[in-house]
């Protein structure tokens, strides 16, 4: 049969129509008397059995056909009969506590259809922009823009940096009569000289760079193309520059479970270590919420562990945690991915060529969720037993600090020693194709939660035939026999400040432990607490919370990202963790670090502004661990050095806010920068990039809600309010 074509072409766009699509908004539409009325607006189409949230915490519905099932810590689902065909929108209502930082707003939103298949949804939180959202009566912890004046006023720089002002800076620059032109020739030369140090010298006919080692010498002409004969810098004055490290140890963790992140991102922050001169890349792949290395003895590992989703078992993948779309088999998100054998080779070979070594972590005991459930599903599938890491009947009762229930090894049972021994092994395969140094393993070792084997006869058993009094000896018991499996393999151990807090009757010898990582916030009895360890061998890694833990908000803006858990942490604040304010002279310090876990990032846009430009103040510190700039001289070397690199380099990073004072009448703004532009408006609405941009003093006529954003390098801060 014939069809006339105009028929046709109506069937046509019929079949190619797009399915219609699920749209769902959060906003918090205010506090009150401690609590906070979130609400969830779904338009499109409704006809589905549950949709589904991360972080939709402590909330209850306030229509009682609507109910909250939770599926996993931290992941949770709404189920109502009021999701049907019949209808193109309804408004969930949820009472929770009061809400006043917008990264407690659930996240990893998705449907889940009535046959059981997943499907994203287009899901949009709407930004917290009036006093009702961040405030709850006498709390409100906004930084207004009085506050924001006053602090501008004192770290605004009042001069452009020299030409040799950089991040770490040098040790000494003992200046010439003369400059040189630019372009010109860049030579490395290697003389002896100690370990980690080099020598620059600019003179009439060239830039020579001396180290003792080709890596060094490499790393340090890197860093001063990049940061000294950067773009537009036609002259250089003539100079013998000599500069070393501090600290051997300068390292960056990544966390790249909580939320994954691609191989291309981890090249990218090699290349921003190199030119800091950090040598160290802490590389966080495996924990309770994924596994995300390729291990070919036990491919289960990425095969299970490395994918997330709709999960009511954890049998075939992973229940979802932090980011996700309920597809295990998704990559539109953070929420799914692992790195091949080849990819981590070709990182480790770059990390190499770079002068960076990079440390893996097996977090063990504890923290180890990932693996259990990998192992148990290949305990399931193949018939292999002898890799479970947990035993049936264990009837331990525990939580964890991320209220998992289920996320520890057992030291009594066999299956976690062979488990180990056989990610070592293919861990040491890797590095040796690659030719990377692997100096030592890093077993976690931290968090293992009260109680985790009270309730197991096999534990209970292997103690008392073992004379261990307690779980902290059973744990102690684990740290040292993998120290020794490590030792037979002819490598170090690494961990956590909780390794130094559970030495059995054979101690943390010394000579074989790599560096352990001190990361309890400052005080006398944490300071005391590492002292010990210290006297006992421990080589002490500074990596403070509260100093340098990135993943900590730059403030307390409720659009800042970042559990404050910890504190606060921003660029000023790692510039000023010196390790001796920290930590007393008579405790010996082997390195610094920083941490990023990654349980808040949904990219690597937000990673790179976690990181850019608190790393700066870490790698100044790790390098010099004394006194060198002032807050206004490293805010203009960070701004007018750094910004515009970055922007180079397709590298984000994080701005801070403009200044607002107003006084008898009179507005005046300020920035922390001498080179931004200020964008203000005055009716109460959101600056954007085409608002009125600020010159000087004006009349406030009246206006009691004036609003700026700082704009510079292609980047715009938080918006800055007044106080009302």
């Amino acid at each position: 049969m014939r069809y006339p074509l105009a028929f046709m072409l109506a069937a046509m766009c019929i079949a190619s129509a797009p399915a219609k699509r699920t749209h769902v908004t959060w906003e918090n539409t205010g506090n009150r008397d401690g609590r906070a009325v979130q609400r969830i607006t779904v338009t499109g189409d409704c006809d589905f059995s549950r949709l589904c949230f991360n972080s939709l915490d402590n909330v209850t519905p306030l229509n009682p056909a609507d109910t909250i099932v939770p599926i996993f810590p931290g992941y949770s689902a709404i189920a109502s009969p009021r999701f049907t065909s019949g209808i193109d929108s309804l408004v969930i209502e949820l009472s929770s506590p009061a809400l006043t930082r917008a990264q407690n707003a659930p996240d990893g939103a998705h449907r889940v259809n009535r046959d059981g298949t997943t499907e994203a949804v287009d899901y949009m939180r709407i930004s917290f922009t009036s006093t009702a959202q961040w405030a709850d009566g006498s709390r409100d912890a906004m930084p207004y823009g009085d506050e924001i004046f006053a602090i501008n006023e004192t770290i605004r720089p009042s001069a452009a940096p020299g030409a040799y002002d950089v991040v770490p800076s040098f040790k000494k620059v003992n200046l010439g009569d003369g400059v040189l032109n630019l372009p010109a020739r860049l030579t490395t030369k290697l003389t002896p000289m100690p370990d980690g140090h080099y020598r620059i010298t600019v003179g009439a006919d060239g830039i020579t760079v001396e180290a003792a080692d080709a890596t060094t010498a490499r790393n340090a002409a890197a860093s001063f193309r990049s940061q000294v004969m950067r773009p537009g810098v036609a002259a250089l004055p003539l100079a013998v520059i000599e500069d070393w490290p501090d600290m051997d140890y300068r390292g960056m963790m990544i966390d790249i479970v909580r939320n994954y992140q691609t191989p291309d991102q981890l090249h990218k922050l090699l290349r921003q270590m190199r030119d800091l001169r950090l040598n160290v890349l802490h590389f966080h792949f495996a924990d309770d919420e994924a596994w995300r290395l390729e291990m070919p003895s036990l491919p289960e590992l990425t095969s299970m562990a490395s994918r997330r989703g709709y999960s009511l078992d954890d049998a075939d993948f992973l229940g979802q945690a932090y980011r996700g779309d309920g597809n295990p088999d998704s990559y539109s998100t953070t929420g799914n991915g692992f790195y091949t054998r080849q990819e981590f080779i070709d990182l480790l070979r770059a990390a190499t060529d770079m002068g960076i070594t990079v440390l893996p972590e097996v977090e063990s005991p504890g923290h180890a969720r990932a693996a259990i459930k990998a192992m148990e599903h290949r305990a399931r599938t193949t018939g292999d037993t002898s890799y479970r890491l947990i035993h049936d009947g264990d009837t331990s009762k525990y939580s964890s600090a991320q209220n998992y229930h289920d996320c520890v090894m057992n030291p009594a049972l066999e299956g976690p020693y062979k488990f180990m021994g056989a990610v070592f092994d293919d861990l040491i395969a890797m590095y040796d194709e690659a030719g990377a140094p692997l100096p030592a393993i890093h077993i976690g070792g931290d968090e293992v939660a009260h109680g985790s084997w009270n309730g197991s006869d096999a534990a209970k058993k292997f103690m008392a035939d073992n004379g261990i009094k307690d779980e902290k000896g059973l744990h102690a018991h684990f740290v040292n026999r993998i120290r020794h499996m490590l030792a037979e393999r002819g490598l170090k151990m690494s961990g956590w400040q909780e390794i130094s807090q559970v030495q059995g009757d054979e101690g943390l010898l010394a000579d074989q432990l790599h560096s352990v990582n001190f990361w309890i916030n400052t005080s006398p009895a944490n300071t005391e607490a590492v002292r010990r360890s210290a006297q006992a061998g421990c080589p002490v890694i500074v990596t403070n919370v509260d100093y340098f833990y990135f993943d900590q908000p730059f403030n307390k803006h409720p659009e800042e990202p970042g559990l404050p858990w910890g504190g606060y942490v921003d660029d000023l604040r790692t510039l000023n963790g010196y390790p001796r304010s920290l930590y007393p002279a008579d405790i010996p310090l082997a390195g610094l670090s920083t941490t990023l876990f990654a349980e808040t990032i949904d990219g690597p846009a937000m990673q790179d502004r976690y990181i850019f430009p608190k790393v700066l103040g870490a790698a100044e510190r790790a390098w010099n661990n004394d006194s060198t700039y002032t807050d206004p001289e490293f805010i203009a070397v960070m701004s007018e050095r750094f910004f515009p690199a970055w922007e180079r380099a397709r590298v984000d990073f994080h701005v801070r806010q403009p200044g607002i004072k107003v006084e008898n009448g009179t507005v005046t703004m300020n920035s922390p920068y001498r080179n931004a532009t200020i964008r203000y408006t005055t009716d109460g609405t959101e600056p954007t990039e085409t608002s009125a941009v600020y010159t000087a003093p004006f009349a406030a006529n009246g206006s009691a809600d004036i609003r700026a954003r700082l704009f510079i390098n292609g980047r715009q801060s938080l918006t800055t309010y007044t106080r009302r």
